[in-house]
């Protein structure tokens, strides 16, 4: 049914010392104080004391290009044997990733092959990069080897979008995305044709725009009008009983197209667009209008997740479940699987999980027992990082969906300081900021009351108490979240 490929990771096009390079900036981007011992890094990539510091001194040079007065970045030697970052950062690491991509002899002759075919023969190409035929023929043969490794245009991911076209676009956008996103603008060139369509869209389908929205629409705009000038059709239709308003509603894009860049672009284009809106949260989803053959895939699996949760009888009413918008969200997660996957590079961090495992230990059985009979459905096949941001998505829509009284899995904590309601009311809000947790408030002790908070010890209680005297501070958040927690324990 569904299957991801390898990851499209842009550092593959990477030449080999910028492969190097850029794994030691991980490296130490990892390390606490981003410090590591020289004699660890010549171990790990086998390397001589001569090419590290060759290395290092490369590396230094790359990150000039990226620092200012305001915000050096380099690496130094604060001891013999001690390699230290100074201000390496995610965005660092991002925009020295970018100047890597950009430098590879690999990549440029991708982009011939991809982006630029059409617009320039082989030969004034090669001209134009300054590369000779041996050269570029090498490189082109590294590139490929890469290509087949990803599987670039065949990889499957639902049986009804087998379009090699299909599958080559999101691989491009999963590359431009990655490498791009919040850096640069690729295809500057582009970019007056691009704010045309993205105010279009918006005047169209009243659209709004966050900078990271913004950021995305524009990548995979750049990419679509490549794509199609260069006369690679889509070659596949997803939607079915689409209204007459909004075929009206994309004629105004098909009209902008031509008029401004002399394209006419089909109705499966135009599917293909409106797809990419829907299922990436720039307009509502409206499930009937997908086709017969892409629904199915997305409700087997809802159908799965629903009965999942179902078996682990999480909810006080049962029957409760078929009346929250529960179902809604994550049949949104699978049509997104299913239409227009873009493999993750955020929210992948395996290491982050355990939160939500301590925090929510109900839904945390849901969601891992249901990744797991995924992973073991031969049908169903995914990287480490597409089952970590999987288990994230469900996990967000399990607690955006279902509210705290409907749990069994419940908190209660009973509030009562002896300055009064205004103390009171003041802890409490600060407290329904911090619900994670599945937290109950009382004002008073009851049958149910599993923590009491207060700014004085009582004899009377017999229950976990906490005391905060003073305003709190993370030290006491702590504490608090620490006996949460072992309240959830204890009811398991």
């Amino acid at each position: 049914m569904i299957q991801t490929g390898d990851q499209m990771d842009y550092q593959l096009f990477f030449e080999e010392d910028d492969a190097l390079y850029y794994q030691i900036l991980q490296q130490l981007i990892r390390h606490h104080g981003q410090r590591v011992s020289e004699a660890q890094l010549q171990d790990q990539f086998s390397l001589t004391p001569y090419r590290l510091h060759k290395a290092i001194t490369t590396i230094n040079n790359d990150l000039m290009t990226i620092s200012n007065a305001d915000n050096p970045i380099y690496l130094d030697e604060p001891e013999k044997g001690i390699l230290r970052g100074n201000q390496i950062t995610t965005v660092a690491l991002q925009k020295v990733g970018l100047i890597y991509l950009q430098r590879s002899l690999m990549f440029v002759v991708f982009e011939y092959h991809y982006i630029y075919a059409h617009q320039s023969s082989k030969t004034d190409y090669m001209k134009e990069h300054f590369i000779s035929n041996a050269t570029f023929y090498h490189a082109e043969s590294r590139m490929k080897k890469i290509i087949k490794q990803l599987d670039f245009s065949h990889t499957v991911v639902s049986k009804s979008l087998t379009s090699t076209e299909y599958m080559t676009r999101l691989h491009l956008f999963q590359l431009y995305y990655t490498a791009y996103n919040g850096i640069d603008s690729p295809f500057s060139d582009l970019d007056p044709l691009i704010t045309m369509l993205i105010d279009q869209l918006k005047a169209v389908f009243d659209i709004s725009y966050t900078p990271t929205r913004l950021n995305k629409l524009s990548i995979f705009l750049k990419l679509w009008i490549i794509r199609v000038t260069g006369e690679n059709p889509v070659a596949t239709n997803l939607l079915t009983d689409i209204p007459q308003s909004l075929v009206d509603q994309l004629q105004a894009i098909r009209a902008l197209l031509a008029k401004e860049y002399l394209i006419n672009v089909s109705d499966d284009e135009l599917d293909y667009l409106y797809t990419f809106l829907m299922v990436q949260d720039y307009i509502a989803v409206d499930v009937t209008r997908f086709s017969p053959d892409i629904v199915p895939a997305a409700n087997h699996l809802t159908d799965l997740f629903m009965k999942n949760v179902a078996a682990h009888h999480i909810l006080v009413d049962p029957a409760q479940l078929t009346q929250l918008p529960l179902r809604d969200k994550i049949s949104n997660i699978h049509i997104q699987f299913t239409t227009f996957y873009i493999e993750p590079t955020t929210f992948v961090d395996a290491s982050q999980v355990s939160f939500f495992q301590e925090s929510y230990p109900l839904f945390d059985e849901v969601v891992s027992s249901f990744i797991m009979q995924l992973q073991r459905n031969s049908d169903f096949k995914f990287t480490a990082k597409d089952a970590t941001n999987l288990y994230f998505s469900y996990m967000f829509a399990l607690i955006n969906a279902i509210p705290t009284a409907a749990l069994v899995d419940k908190v209660y904590v009973c509030v009562d300081f002896s300055q009064g309601d205004l103390y009171t009311d003041y802890i409490v809000s600060t407290l329904q900021a911090f619900n994670n947790a599945h937290i109950v408030i009382e004002e008073n002790i009851s049958d149910h009351t599993n923590i009491y908070l207060s700014d004085f010890y009582s004899s009377f209680i017999t229950q976990p108490q906490i005391i905060w005297q003073d305003p709190p501070t993370p030290t006491d958040w702590g504490q608090l979240a620490d006996t949460i927690i072992a309240c959830k324990k204890a009811q398991d």
